[in-house]
């Protein structure tokens, strides 16, 4: 939560791992939470929510929660919302963006996105400016280098080798970090083999961190084809 003046920044990061938590009614509580915390005192909206849930002995519904959202939005002149890696809310994407659509349609609160293209969200804000952000081949190549020669395997590669693992990982490297499943007790370059598989033989399709060097003996990313 950033907050200056009277200008609120509320912020969700989708994690697909936390699925089952991040439903549709507690990511809008989240970002009802993060503007209360903007206020000095519990905005009014909240509080009849509150009241009226303890009232009736129940948690509020979704329709509640969004209602309770807008009337606190318009306590402040301007309100930003990002969802960051909306790709990864698998389970309840659909959802998630009908509650986008509908905060957009019935406030001027501005929304930002980050995602892999998916045709379901072009489809959903067809007339909202957008940017595309991919890897470069030269920055990638001068990284992975660098990451080799600082690593504590370095006097076990040779530059054959070292030209091999940047030449394969920057073909492949398109900004977003995958998983892979592996065998800790293979050799590493064994790990490092396994790791220029096609995507569909031995990687899942969620990000989840920037990798370690040493992970990247065994790691590729996503195809260039699919972008943020």
């Amino acid at each position: 939560m950033f907050h200056l003046g009277n200008v609120a920044v509320a912020y969700i990061y989708l994690d697909y791992r936390k699925q089952e938590y991040q439903t549709p009614d507690r990511v809008t509580a989240s970002l009802l939470k993060q503007l209360a915390m903007a206020t000095f005192k519990l905005p009014d909206p909240m509080l009849h929510l509150y009241e009226e849930s303890k009232r009736e002995q129940r948690r509020p519904s979704q329709q509640h929660l969004e209602e309770a959202l807008l009337r606190t939005c318009e306590l402040f002149s301007r309100v930003v919302i990002v969802f960051d890696a909306l790709d990864e809310a698998d389970e309840h994407r659909k959802h998630i963006l009908q509650f986008l659509q509908n905060l957009q349609a019935k406030s001027k609160v501005n929304i930002f996105l980050t995602s892999r293209y998916l045709e379901e969200i072009n489809r959903m804000f067809p007339k909202s400016p957008r940017t595309t952000i991919s890897s470069d081949d030269h920055d990638i190549k001068t990284f992975v280098a660098s990451e080799v020669e600082s690593s504590d395997n370095y006097d076990i590669i040779d530059e054959a080798f070292k030209c091999e693992i940047v030449s394969q990982i920057s073909r492949k490297a398109q900004s977003m970090y995958v998983d892979l499943p592996y065998n800790p007790n293979s050799r590493p370059l064994d790990r490092y083999l396994s790791g220029l598989l096609p995507m569909s033989q031995s990687s899942s399709s969620h990000s989840t961190s920037p990798l370690l060097f040493s992970e990247l003996f065994w790691a590729f990313t996503v195809p260039s084809s699919e972008n943020i």
